[in-house]
């Protein structure tokens, strides 16, 4: 697949701050925001076209393929963390500087 991602426009908080967070839609039919830091991917409210068709799966492996790590935040579905596991992701979570505590699953590349 030559493109995983075609960019949309820049996400923004109510504040106005740029938080680097854009949507886009993936050519595995994938959807969400996203935002890259350095060869780190980390993915925010992802949502399959067509689900239980092996979208997710093709979007991550292909993911896995450009990125050293991926980090998928708000994990709303209850079917996902069993998902992850098995794709090699593992619990993570971070502190924001304001204090919030961010919950999600991480892979990283070996």
């Amino acid at each position: 697949m030559s493109a995983i991602f075609i960019w949309s426009e820049r996400f923004h908080l109510l504040t106005g701050k740029e938080t680097g967070w854009r949507s886009f839609k993936s050519a595995q039919g994938i959807d969400g925001l996203m935002r890259i830091k350095g060869h780190d991917l980390e993915l925010l409210a992802v949502t399959a076209g067509d689900p239980g068709k092996g979208q997710f799966r093709r979007f991550v492996a292909a993911c896995k393929q450009k990125h050293d790590s991926i980090c998928i935040w708000a994990i709303w579905n209850d079917d996902l963390p069993a998902i992850l596991r098995r794709y090699g992701f593992r619990p993570h979570s971070i502190h924001e500087p304001d204090g919030e505590l961010l919950e999600g699953y991480l892979w990283t590349a070996q």
